[in-house]
């Protein structure tokens, strides 16, 4: 049932996961940080959920179309955590309550409930990217000296920008094609498990700079 690739990326997803909740105990954890632990749960049990329904022959694009939606917002929202500038904090504000709209509206008028929402799907890829490109303006810009190997949020925006700067042209070949040949589905669909597979990756070492920090403050 389960492909190589994706029990890879089920135990990067479980050890991130695991290294989450290391964090989550922690008063002195930023906020963002802790809710991964709850997010990271929920993403691998729906995920779990959708490769075994399809294995059983069973639509999942709802499942997944859901489940991107609320993907991006969660990042959306990490992301505006982690952006210094009030302005992009308000501007994220408002995206992460007209994105789910966004997607509402282009499942029932445009692409429908049946199929993957490919066209709002893009325009996540490209907010996220936006919001981490910002993210790594302003660390050129600071006046003061950041180690940024030690810095969570530099490991997650690198993870989002990496991740999404690679899906969206995907998704943006997606949207102009009527049809998909089985075999450039299965390549885009390996090339997405490599990416996740470095996304959680890089989590881990996110969640592990944090538990670091925590040790050498606390020793």
């Amino acid at each position: 049932m389960f492909s190589t690739y994706d029990y890879f990326n089920y135990s990067i997803s479980l050890i991130a996961f695991i290294l989450s909740l290391y964090l989550i105990f922690n008063k002195e954890t930023l906020l963002y940080l802790k809710a991964f632990s709850p997010f990271l749960a929920f993403d691998t049990l729906i995920a779990l959920l959708t490769t075994y329904l399809a294995y059983k022959s069973v639509n999942t694009i709802p499942i997944v179309n859901i489940l991107s939606t609320l993907e991006f917002c969660f990042y959306i929202w990490v992301l505006s955590c982690i952006i210094k500038n009030d302005k992009i904090k308000k501007a994220s504000k408002v995206v992460l309550i007209s994105f789910p709209i966004l997607v509402l509206l282009n499942i029932s008028f445009f692409q429908g409930f049946k199929n993957f929402h490919s066209i709002t799907y893009s325009l996540g890829c490209l907010i996220v990217i936006v919001l981490a490109i910002f993210y790594f303006l302003e660390l050129f810009r600071t006046q003061y000296a950041v180690r940024l190997v030690t810095d969570p949020g530099f490991w997650i925006s690198s993870a989002l920008l990496f991740y999404y700067i690679v899906s969206f042209p995907l998704f943006v070949l997606a949207n102009f094609m009527k049809s998909f040949p089985a075999s450039l589905g299965n390549l885009i669909g390996i090339i997405l498990s490599i990416m996740n597979f470095i996304l959680y990756s890089l989590f881990c070492i996110a969640f592990i700079c944090k538990i670091q920090i925590r040790k050498s403050s606390s020793s």
